[in-house]
């Protein structure tokens, strides 16, 4: 399984409104088709800088994605924070 971690306010853009989201912990499975065949991906959403950091130190992530978008995003202040 791949994981991203998306920071930002939310995956509804990209999640179907049937993925697979356990209670708790704001990860979204999505099932995906790649080339190899079907797959799931993993989607750690998170709002809060910090506990994206956290995050990157208490499990191993792919691809970390920030949503720099005011609307749906943490916003420009915010994510130059994450990367710095």
């Amino acid at each position: 399984m791949q994981t991203v971690l998306y920071l930002g306010s939310s995956v509804t853009w990209i999640a179907p409104k049937d993925a697979d989201r356990p209670a708790g912990d704001g990860t979204v499975h999505l099932a995906v088709e790649t080339a190899a065949g079907a797959a799931t991906l993993s989607v750690l959403v998170e709002r809060d800088v910090s506990r994206a950091l956290r995050w990157l130190v208490a499990r191993p992530v792919d691809l970390v994605v920030i949503d720099a978008r005011s609307e749906q995003g943490v916003g420009a202040s915010a994510a130059l924070d994450a990367l710095e």
